[in-house]
């Protein structure tokens, strides 16, 4: 498991991600606080390799598997701010929202 803080100042966060489940919760943090877990196994090619960024209110998550057969997963647990809005863009990936306010 690893994990990195992102200094972070905005009001709106965009989760960018791709192959990997998404826990997000608000949290008492100034920055936004990232832990991955990956794990899998490709046959022919390479991988699972994973890559984080926060460029311009954007995080974006990846983590690649080029094979001819692989079995990649990762988990992202994200804290933000608890007064940071955030959208996600995410394919292939389930989505959490964890301690976020009820209408």
């Amino acid at each position: 498991m690893e994990r990195k803080s992102f200094a972070f100042d905005g009001s709106e966060l965009v989760v960018d991600s791709d192959d990997s489940r998404l826990v997000i919760t608000p949290a008492d943090v100034d920055d936004v606080r990232v832990e991955r877990q990956v794990d899998g196994w490709v046959f022919m090619g390479s991988g699972p390799e994973a890559s984080w960024k926060l460029v311009d209110g954007r995080l974006t998550l990846r983590v690649d598997c080029d094979a001819v057969a692989s079995n990649c997963e990762a988990v992202h647990r994200i804290q933000v701010p608890r007064k940071v809005a955030v959208a996600v863009e995410s394919d292939n990936g389930n989505v959490t929202a964890e301690g976020s306010p009820r209408p």
